[in-house]
């Protein structure tokens, strides 16, 4: 399953919403009852969210992929993530 947030159109200021790609198309979920508005939301979900992400999938509306803006799945991580290459010399 590929999830994605996007906006439609080429308006990349506009607010993002949650997707299912779903082949040369994008199951747009704002607007069905109980799914997740956010990536972080969707995770929150746990082993039960693909089952639930189908289903949800197959009742909301299709746009075609190449008629949306993709954007970054978390716009605001929840937290800093540093990296030190202090063990890269042993790979």
């Amino acid at each position: 399953m590929k999830l994605a947030i996007f906006s439609q159109g080429t308006n990349g200021a506009a607010k993002g919403r949650l997707g299912v790609i779903l082949g040369d198309h994008i199951a747009d979920l704002s607007g069905v009852d109980g799914a997740p508005e956010t990536m972080a939301a969707c995770c929150a979900l746990g082993a039960g969210a693909v089952d639930r992400l189908t289903h949800l999938a197959a009742t909301a509306p299709k746009l075609p992929l190449a008629a949306v803006t993709l954007h970054a799945p978390f716009p605001r991580p929840a937290r800093n993530v540093f990296c030190v290459g202090k063990n890269y010399f042993e790979h």
